[in-house]
């Protein structure tokens, strides 16, 4: 068992945080349905989601030695490397797991790789891109970390608080083989004090579950559809972190922005769906419209609406302070009409900003651009 799982064993569910008592408290003050009512258990879904988070920053340690993340879509696969290279160096997390904090970023690839060039492009120019460097291993035209010769060449990368990354494709390898060079540079990272980031692509029929086991933390990377402004969306689901999933800790939606100049900044959200148009709609269901007033702006019939909702892990209606990111309905409002739809305090002509709706829907506070993306601070630009 890893340092990461043991870490999960001892942490506090759901169950064990007083949502029930909460609630039942608001609903014996106030009684129901009244705009009392309501922004008390706004107010009472903050609370609860800023004790989770504090109990889960206090129960899971900094992740080092391997973190495994896998990838079915290689058309995804450099945007979601840019995206947790800027994770770590900003915020020392990936996908809401906190990993070690490290002086230098290392993407390790075969000579002429063109991962490492698309790579460049996306960060050339990070606020941190004078501690990432790009090194090829000579005369290598396909590198494979996971090889017994692989190994060696991989660990000559690997220094104190520093990270590494690096990709090989599924197919190369050989399981046993591989299981053997994970565990070990898992221990000689750790042993060090260094952080290895392993992308595994694959097909969609190739299980890589079985590799899990001998890292201490595992990604999978997965494609959304973009909101407005954005060119590509991925997910990044945190499977290590699938207890406190229904916490709305542990999945994160990634946008990338090309900006006029050329440059590249990156904004996350917790993930709510995959398509855009449910995410609109549990948007607004989460601002109290109805399923048809829903069905009626978006233009999808009811049923539609009803299932996207319901294939949602956190509800729109949820006691753990899940809210819509702020400035959504601004940026939204260039493809959907929500006149009459909203409420004078959250239309579009307000900020759609609350107390509540700035923090307690991500681990890392956000800025809100002029566009109304959550851009990060620390996205390249």
């Amino acid at each position: 068992m890893t340092q990461v799982q043991k870490s999960l064993a001892s942490m506090p569910t759901s169950a064990s945080i007083p949502t029930k008592s909460l609630a039942d408290h608001v609903l014996n003050d106030l009684g129901p349905e009244s705009d009392a009512l309501r922004g008390a258990r706004k107010r009472a879904a903050t609370e609860i989601a800023q004790t989770m988070k504090t109990a889960f920053r206090a129960n899971v340690k900094p992740a080092e030695g391997v973190v495994l993340v896998t990838c079915a879509d290689p058309t995804i696969l450099t945007v979601a490397a840019a995206a947790i290279a800027d994770g770590i160096l900003a915020d020392d997390t990936i996908a809401d797991q906190p990993v070690r904090a490290v002086s230098t970023l290392t993407f390790l690839h075969s000579s002429g790789s063109r991962e490492a060039e698309s790579m460049k492009s996306y960060t050339r120019s990070c606020n941190q891109a004078d501690k990432m460097r790009a090194e090829a291993i000579e005369h290598c035209r396909r590198f494979n970390p996971l090889a017994p010769e692989g190994v060696p060449l991989l660990m000559d990368h690997v220094k104190p608080d520093a990270c590494v990354f690096t990709t090989v494709a599924y197919r190369d390898l050989k399981r046993d083989e591989a299981i053997a060079a994970i565990a070990q540079l898992n221990a000689e990272a750790q042993r060090l004090g260094a952080l290895i980031v392993l992308f595994i692509v694959h097909a969609k029929k190739q299980d890589v579950t079985g590799l899990r086991a001998y890292c201490n933390a595992c990604m999978e990377v997965s494609t959304c559809e973009p909101g407005p402004g954005a060119q590509i969306a991925v997910l990044l689901d945190n499977v290590t972190l699938t207890n406190w999933h229904q916490q709305g800790i542990g999945r994160v939606m990634v946008e990338a922005f090309l900006e006029s100049n050329g440059t590249w900044t990156f904004a996350q959200e917790q993930f709510i769906a995959a398509r855009a148009i449910i995410r609109v709609a549990w948007y607004l269901r989460a601002k109290g419209a109805t399923i048809e007033k829903i069905a009626e702006v978006i233009g999808i019939n009811k049923s539609n609406v009803s299932r996207g909702l319901e294939s949602s892990l956190i509800p729109p209606e949820n006691t753990v302070g899940l809210v819509p990111p702020t400035g959504w309905a601004k940026r939204w409002a260039s493809r959907y009409n929500f006149d009459g739809v909203l409420s004078r305090k959250s239309s579009i002509k307000s900020t759609d900003t609350s107390p509540e709706d700035e923090t307690a829907n991500d681990l890392v506070t956000t800025k809100a651009d002029d566009g109304g993306a959550n851009r990060l601070g620390h996205a390249c630009s």
